[in-house]
């Protein structure tokens, strides 16, 4: 998405690209990842370890493993799940990870990323379409999205089912004390008339206020009656499944 955005700057809406590709041209996300930063010193790499070691945690994952080394410097990286799984974390030192390329980065800087695939990355992007509207919402449920799949704990020595220790306090801090959620898994839902009228309204409306004010009521419609007209030569099947969703039960 970078790319894009660095290529023309309407790729830079990544909500309006997200629904444009999904939407409009069928498309689906087939990897997303997400990353949390902590640069106020919450999360600590040598707890964090300490916490896998022992297994002061509950996960979707089974285990864990540690890669060490930033070209010549020291660093780690913490890996839960397989890079072919349809969700992996990592986390690691990004500020030890930058100064390893030459750069400074005052205070720290600690970086917990999820890398989603395949249906799951789709159903994250199904997310951010709407993350212009309801941003609060949006990473508040990814953030219990990533506590569902991980949660540290707080040893309770009396109680041997762990799933009953406390949530770690420092886990629970930079998460924002959000509840666990589970990210919703669903096959590409046909969408309706009802979708493309607020796709249009979304994306299209701007423009469509351009035409009519420089070209004035008559000729701007007239223009988009010929448009619509034209485009019903390259309706696809999706396009057809849209129609077909939208008739009245019986039709």
């Amino acid at each position: 998405m970078g790319v894009l955005a660095g290529l023309d700057d309407r790729w830079a809406d990544v909500p309006g690209m997200l629904s444009y590709i999904r939407g409009e041209l069928g498309g689906h996300a087939t990897r997303f990842d997400l990353a949390w930063d902590d640069r106020e010193g919450v999360l600590d790499l040598d707890v964090i370890e300490e916490a896998l070691e022992t297994g002061a945690y509950t996960s979707r994952w089974r285990g864990g493993r540690v890669v060490k080394g930033w070209g010549c410097q020291t660093g780690r990286t913490f890996y839960l799940g397989s890079s072919r799984s349809d969700a992996m974390l990592r986390a690691y030192d990004k500020a030890e990870e930058r100064a390893a390329k030459g750069e400074q980065v005052d205070g720290p800087w600690v970086r917990v990323e999820v890398q989603f695939r395949r249906k799951r990355a789709d159903a994250i992007a199904a997310l951010f379409e709407t993350v212009k509207e309801e941003a609060a919402a949006v990473f508040s449920y990814l953030a219990g999205v990533l506590r569902g799949y991980i949660e540290f704990k707080e040893p309770n020595p009396s109680d041997s089912n762990k799933r009953r220790w406390p949530v770690a306090s420092w886990w629970a801090r930079f998460l924002g004390f959000v509840e666990k959620a589970r990210l919703a898994v669903v096959d590409k839902v046909v969408k309706t008339v009802a979708h493309v009228q607020a796709w249009v309204t979304e994306q299209v409306a701007p423009s469509l206020a351009v035409l009519e004010e420089a070209l004035g009521f008559d000729r701007a419609w007239a223009w988009l009656y010929g448009a619509a007209r034209d485009g019903k030569g390259r309706l696809r099947a999706r396009h057809r499944a849209i129609i077909a969703a939208s008739q009245p039960a019986g039709a």
